[in-house]
C-alpha cells in the first residue's frame, strides 16, 4: 500500500531546543535508512517534509512514524494512494455500471 505522508513540526515540541535538534537529526537519519520510505523531501523554509511510504498496512505505517524519534514532534497528514492505472480501472468500472443503469432505465 502506498501512502503520501506530510509531516509538520509542532511550534513548541515541549523539549529543549538542543534535545529537539538531536531528535530531529536522529529521526531523519532513521527515515533515510528505512527501505519502506520510497522518497522523502524536506520543505524549504519550513519545519516539515513529505514522503511516500510503501508498506503492507496502515498499522505498519503507524508504527514506522510512532517509533521514529520525530514521531511525537510533528503532526502527520496521511493520504492512501493508488496508481493512475488503478484509478483508471475504477473509472472504467463506474462507466460500465452507469451504462448498464442507463440501459435498464431506457427499458
Amino acid at each position: 500500500m502506498l501512502f503520501l505522508v506530510i509531516g509538520r513540526a509542532y511550534e513548541n515540541a515541549g523539549v529543549p531546543q538542543p534535545q529537539e535538534l538531536a531528535l530531529v537529526k536522529a529521526g531523519l537519519e532513521a527515515f533515510k535508512q528505512d527501505p519502506k520510505l520510497k522518497t522523502f523531501y524536506l520543505f524549504v523554509g519550513e519545519r516539515g517534509g513529505v514522503g511516500i511510504w510503501d508498506v503492507n498496512s496502515a498499522e505498519e505505517l503507524h508504527r514506522a512514524i510512532a517509533e521514529n524519534p520525530i514521531g511525537r514532534l510533528a503532526s502527520w497528514e496521511i493520504h492512501p494512494l493508488v496508481t493512475v492505472d488503478q484509478g483508471l480501472a475504477s473509472i472504467n468500472v463506474v462507466e460500465q455500471r452507469m451504462a448498464q443503469m442507463a440501459q435498464g432505465a431506457a427499458r
